[in-house]
């Protein structure tokens, strides 16, 4: 049987070609812009700056609610009239260099948006090989925003720009947050012989007096491992907090606090603009000699300004270092011991290991579905590898409305990294993200600096291991709320939380792939599952 406490942590153009046609007023315009050197001034600012490759900044949610109240569908942007414009050229571009190009938001009465604050995201595709990059968004705040494309492959390619989600969307999935107790519940079940009461749990002892109206209140942030937890408190004479057995989550609409405006931005999330542009990039013999992901500066990763890689078809090809060598994954992965903790997205990393090395499970086998996630452990003895995984501490989802034994939770990531040893060959790779997107992100903030100050412990007592985060990835579905936006947010306050550490902690950044893939699904697919597992893989390898 699999013991908790020897569980250890882990953190783991054509140039020429199909120019755009756009409205007289918006050519008039954007002509003009060229002239003054707008877009010049654009470029040497993200030159010239170093600064976190994410698209906008973390949104104070109440100055977002009140400044973009939806009365009217028809000023959000719109995917039909918003329009792109590629940088000019005083040549053919070739493989290696970056396209640049300039998206104008319009709303649908045809009116330019000037403020920013609406998310998009950009591909690059070519349908021939099944070619496809993501772009990097960069947003001006005036209703307008920059996109780079990096030139990875010759011939004819689209660029394709999409709406994740409007000002006006945002503001709504801001107000959800604040208006309801969660946009998943969590109770929690008190069980004396035959008495029992549900109650909600939520990590905010204020909100959650707030939407539940308890008088009182179980504290259980000391046995969840530090990290705040509160529970109403059972009014039963014969039930007590310490009475605590199960948990379950519960999914409800809460789109009845919305009004109609606000529900119809919503459904108009993840719209591709109807304008495309085509691309020629002509083939070019020079190669640029990559190091070994082994040997990169992993801080640049912080500040990376272009993509880390593309696919073609299910392969994911990284691009900014060389990728790990199939052949030299048994011989790199010999001692050592890998740790994988946060929700069932790491559960995808462990099942994709387990298989590829034939690692032996030592504990219950997992027979339930992959969105659930118990500790569990498996060993190479070929090359005496063992890896652990490990769900991370309230909140979490661990039983969608059928009850669950919850003291199987409340062993934090923090306190999980705080029984590696220093003598430890080990590799770390933590992720939080789906669990608490739900909650509004001070909550993930607080959870974040807990894993942080871990962190700090491991290495002061361990040298040599290596610890990764895994970033935030994308997706499109949308169920109960649970859509992908927070991701945005909680990249930046991973940064933020993490600066100081950027020479030691890998982040591993996903949303290049999913962006790449369209990918729909919460859990992505198994191609993107082993394009992320090589890349952290890239970085243990020698």
């Amino acid at each position: 049987m699999f013991k908790v406490q020897s569980l250890i942590c882990v953190f783991f153009v054509s140039i020429g070609l199909n120019l755009v046609i756009f409205n007289s007023y918006f050519k008039e315009n954007k002509e003009n812009e060229w002239k003054n050197g707008t877009f010049r001034s654009i470029f040497q600012t993200i030159n010239k700056h170093k600064q976190f490759r994410s698209e906008n900044a973390i949104i104070p949610d109440k100055n977002v609610v009140k400044s973009t109240k939806c009365e009217d569908v028809n000023i959000s942007a719109s995917p039909l009239l918003s329009t792109l414009q590629l940088e000019r050229f005083d040549r053919l571009l070739k493989i290696g260099d970056r396209i640049r190009v300039f998206v104008q938001l319009f709303d649908s009465y045809g009116k330019r948006k000037t403020t920013g604050g609406d998310y998009l995201r950009a591909r690059i595709w070519k349908e021939e090989f099944n070619l496809s990059a993501p772009g990097i968004v960069f947003d001006n705040t005036n209703g307008s925003y920059l996109i780079i494309f990096e030139c990875f492959w010759s011939g004819l390619s689209q660029i394709i720009v999409s709406i994740a989600y409007t000002q006006e969307a945002v503001s709504a999935l801001f107000k959800l947050m604040t208006k309801v107790l969660a946009m998943v519940n969590i109770e929690a079940r008190y069980e004396l012989g035959n008495e029992t009461e549900d109650l909600f749990c939520h990590p905010d002892i204020g909100h959650l007096k707030m939407h539940t109206h308890y008088k009182d209140i179980c504290n259980f942030t000391s046995l969840n491992s530090g990290l705040p937890w509160f529970c109403g408190k059972p009014k039963r004479k014969t039930l007590q907090c310490k009475d605590w057995k199960y948990s379950r989550h519960t999914y409800q609409d809460n789109t009845f606090l919305l009004n109609q405006c606000e529900k119809d931005v919503l459904k108009r999330s993840h719209q591709r603009l109807e304008q495309t542009i085509n691309v020629s990039i002509q083939e070019t013999k020079q190669t640029k000699e990559r190091l070994s992901c082994f040997k990169y500066n992993i801080t640049n990763l912080w500040f990376l300004k272009q993509t880390t890689g593309y696919l073609q078809n299910t392969t994911w090809h990284t691009t900014h270092c060389k990728g790990l060598i199939e052949e030299n994954l048994s011989r790199c992965i010999r001692n050592k011991t890998l740790y994988l903790f946060g929700d069932s997205t790491v559960r995808q990393w462990y099942s994709a290991i387990k298989r590829r090395i034939n690692c032996k499970q030592f504990t219950k086998k997992m027979t339930y579905p992959i969105s659930k996630l118990t500790t569990a452990g498996c060993t190479a003895t070929s090359i005496n590898f063992t890896m652990f995984l490990a769900p991370h501490s309230y909140p979490f989802y661990i039983s969608k409305n059928h009850w669950k034994f919850a003291l199987d939770y409340l062993i934090s990531i923090s306190r999980r990294i705080d029984q590696i040893s220093p003598f430890e060959d080990a590799v770390l790779l933590v992720h939080v993200f789906a669990h608490m997107k739900t909650f509004h992100f001070k909550n993930f903030r607080k959870k974040i600096s807990h894993i942080r100050h871990a962190i700090e412990r491991l290495l002061e007592r361990n040298k040599h291991v290596k610890i990764f985060i895994k970033m935030p990835h994308t997706f499109t579905e949308n169920i109960a709320g649970l859509n992908d936006f927070f991701g945005w947010q909680f990249s930046k306050i991973i940064f933020e939380t993490f600066d100081g550490l950027f020479d030691e902690v890998i982040p591993l950044d996903q949303k290049d792939a999913t962006i790449a893939a369209m990918s729909k699904f919460l859990h992505p697919p198994n191609f993107i599952v082993e394009a992320m597992v090589n890349q952290m893989f890239s970085y243990v390898c020698e």
